[in-house]
């Protein structure tokens, strides 16, 4: 089924997008300055407005990612558009 298959360019932005959502755990461990570490700072000192805005600010960024990729393979996905069917 080559056709299902997904493009190694769309494989690679959408695993980047899945690895920003880990840096919570990676920037914690590490004591590294980032998204991640402010996350888990607002978490233990219950800071819910900073915890709000950076939780939107990541969720922003993972679907603007996702929209990014998927106009780009619509853009240059050599294969012809499946003609529509009819519920008729």
């Amino acid at each position: 089924m080559p056709v299902a298959r997904p493009s190694p360019f769309v494989c690679r932005c959408r695993t980047t997008g899945w690895a920003s959502c880990g840096s919570i755990l990676i920037e914690t461990m590490l004591n590294w300055p980032g998204s991640g570490f402010l996350l888990s700072n607002a978490i233990f000192q219950r800071d819910l407005p900073l915890l709000k805005g950076t939780i939107l600010i990541l969720a922003l960024f993972f679907v603007a990612m996702n929209l990014i990729v998927d106009v780009a393979q619509a853009a240059t996905d050599p294969r012809p558009d499946a003609p529509a069917t009819t519920l008729a």
